[in-house]
């Protein structure tokens, strides 16, 4: 309960920062690189604020390095100006998680080992629902993989506010509610499941 991580530089570990069952977590100012099975993990960790992180190369080319960032199973989470670079599979991979804000990502680089289907945002898990992604920036995601996965069906209530280049993506199944806003030109609700990819 109540951890509290500030200005530090973490690398060459097996994970960078790992919170199990954490409540009230605050990280901020801090660099992750270069740890072989992924960044940073919050598993069943809610009311997590995470602001100005830098995750960086964390996911080593190996069956074993899948994300930069993993949120497993929680919520009411507050990303803030995190950037998450060199992504030899996922960048961010959201399962089982809710009512997340992120404002201010980048994933940059991600899908590097060329694997289908791989990409940059990942969301797994029935669960996963009501997710927030405000001024969210998707860059240089590698040609195999998707910007945007929804890796199984019914992951509803997902917004994007004011997100630039997120360009393809992949529903699976029947697909998933999505809400896109843009404060200049207006909002697209989908009120019933979307699916495929493009």
């Amino acid at each position: 309960f109540n951890n509290r991580i500030e200005n530090s530089n973490i690398s060459f570990n097996s994970y960078g920062i790992r919170l199990d069952t954490s409540v009230n977590s605050t990280i901020l100012n801090s660099t992750i690189r270069n740890s072989y099975y992924g960044g940073l993990v919050l598993s069943y960790s809610n009311n997590s604020l995470l602001s100005n992180i830098l995750i960086e190369n964390n996911t080593y080319p190996t069956p074993f390095g899948y994300y930069n960032l993993f949120v497993d199973n929680s919520y009411l989470g507050s990303f803030i100006n995190v950037t998450i670079n060199k992504n030899y599979k996922k960048g961010l991979w959201i399962s089982n998680s809710a009512n997340n804000k992120f404002v201010g990502l980048v994933v940059n680089s991600s899908g590097l080992l060329g694997d289908f289907g791989d990409g940059a945002i990942w969301f797994a898990g029935p669960k996963t629902r009501n997710n927030t992604f405000e001024r969210t920036n998707i860059v240089n995601t590698y040609r195999a993989g998707y910007d945007v996965v929804f890796s199984i069906p019914s992951i509803n209530e997902t917004s994007f506010v004011d997100s630039v280049n997120i360009g393809n993506y992949s529903f699976e199944g029947v697909g998933g509610t999505v809400y896109f806003k843009d404060s200049t030109y207006g909002e697209i609700r989908f009120l019933t499941a979307i699916n495929g990819s493009g």
